[in-house]
């Protein structure tokens, strides 16, 4: 896309790769009390949001699907700064998926309050 082009070539270049990071967390935080983020790609535009709010407040989705490639991202690993990082593997019927994201995210809201 001309927005992924344009990101590449001149304003990670420019500003650094967790320019977006710094961006998104400044927009969000602290006025939003949870913040779903439904695409990072990329370690360096996670580590701001991380920063901000701890890691212990971060909970990562990795989804896989059979047959499903990326751009230029890929899964990003985020257990070395202390967030938990959850694999789902969504190949069968969408019920069977939201059940399993929804019973991850109460479980871990459960251990964090």
């Amino acid at each position: 896309s001309p927005d992924l082009k344009h990101a590449i070539v001149f304003v990670k270049p420019l500003l650094g790769a967790d320019v977006f990071g710094w961006l998104g967390a400044r927009e969000f935080l602290p006025e939003a009390p949870l913040i779903v983020t439904s695409d990072s790609g990329f370690e360096a535009e996670a580590v701001p949001f991380i920063a901000a709010v701890g890691a212990e407040n971060v909970l990562l989705f990795r989804i896989h699907r059979d047959g499903c490639e990326f751009d230029s991202r890929s899964y990003i690993e985020l257990e070395k700064y202390g967030v938990k990082c959850v694999d789902v593997h969504n190949n069968s019927a969408m019920q069977d998926y939201g059940y399993a994201v929804l019973n991850t995210v109460n479980q871990w809201l459960e251990a964090i309050i």
